[in-house]
């Protein structure tokens, strides 16, 4: 059983959540803005190739810094600020 501190948004702990199984992420600290809960990965392309398959930036991000830019495709922040010279089709930059 897992038990995860629940926080307001000043960053007080307000409650202890306990649970029979882990959520997935859910002792996984973002690596943006600290917090824990990161669920996420940044699906930004960097360029190389992993089993023919284009490698990603693969950032942990929570659902606070998460920036969706489509189905199953979630950005970092920082990445973000470079998506619009991107298009994302079927996972793939073009």
């Amino acid at each position: 059983m897992g038990c995860d501190p629940l926080l307001d948004k000043e960053g007080q702990v307000v409650g202890i959540l306990c649970s029979r199984s882990r959520h997935p992420g859910s002792r996984t600290r973002c690596e943006c803005c600290g917090t824990m809960g990161a669920r996420f990965l940044c699906d930004f392309p960097m360029g190389k190739k992993r089993n023919g398959k284009p490698k990603t930036c693969d950032k942990k991000i929570c659902g606070g810094c998460r920036i969706s830019v489509g189905v199953d495709r979630d950005l970092c922040p920082e990445h973000a600020q470079e998506a619009p010279n991107l298009e994302f089709i079927g996972g793939h930059d073009v």
